[in-house]
């Protein structure tokens, strides 16, 4: 009788292991990973706090965090490149395995070379006031103490204010820039020479 015992609670176990390994190859963002990290950045997921290896594999739903002496680059698979700047928080989530890719970016700074998304990809950037959308461009964008900003050196970007969801989306294009205070979008401007050689450095 006891050995019964032990067989059936041998096999619970190994049924939890099988349904936890497939649950965490399912949240594995393919082709995503970390490199050129400096400092000592650090991952959140599921509640625990992982350092950042020379190249981590992300999952979907990490929280990246840098201090003000960190900074790394994410390879997105085929995609692209993303630059997280020091003194950074941002979240990665993906609807669709690496397809539909949402960041959350909660301060900091990002910056972004994205070569043209298929059709079926899709890639948005939220801060907490705006929410810039992309299919294929070269962009940075940041959030510091209230005041956000959208950069574009390539392509173009859709930009919606996160309170006004009724609003029309702002459309960026090449070398144009705009920044939000207060939960408000100002005018379009142009892009200065800091801006453009931030974004062709991360290349």
């Amino acid at each position: 009788e006891n050995m019964k015992n032990f067989i059936y609670l041998l096999s619970i176990f190994a049924l939890i292991a099988v349904s936890c390994s497939k649950q965490d190859k399912s949240d594995v963002l393919a082709g995503w990973s970390t490199y050129n990290v400096t400092g000592a950045p650090v991952i959140t997921r599921n509640g625990k706090t992982i350092s950042v290896e020379k190249t981590s594999d992300l999952r979907n739903s990490d929280q990246i965090t840098t201090d003000d002496s960190s900074s790394l680059k994410v390879r997105m698979s085929d995609t692209g490149v993303i630059k997280i700047g020091p003194s950074t928080s941002t979240t990665i989530s993906s609807l669709k395995k690496g397809k539909d890719v949402s960041m959350n970016l909660k301060k900091g700074k990002l910056s972004l070379v994205l070569g043209k998304l298929k059709k079926e990809q899709a890639l948005s950037v939220r801060t907490p006031t705006m929410v810039a959308a992309v299919r294929g461009t070269s962009f940075m964008i940041s959030s510091e103490k209230g005041k956000d900003s959208v950069a574009v050196l390539t392509g173009k970007v859709a930009v919606k204010p996160v309170a006004e969801t009724a609003a029309e989306e702002i459309i960026l294009a090449e070398n144009e820039f705009i920044i939000a205070e207060d939960g408000k979008i100002g005018s379009v401007q142009k892009v200065n020479h800091e801006i453009i050689k931030q974004l062709d450095d991360i290349k």
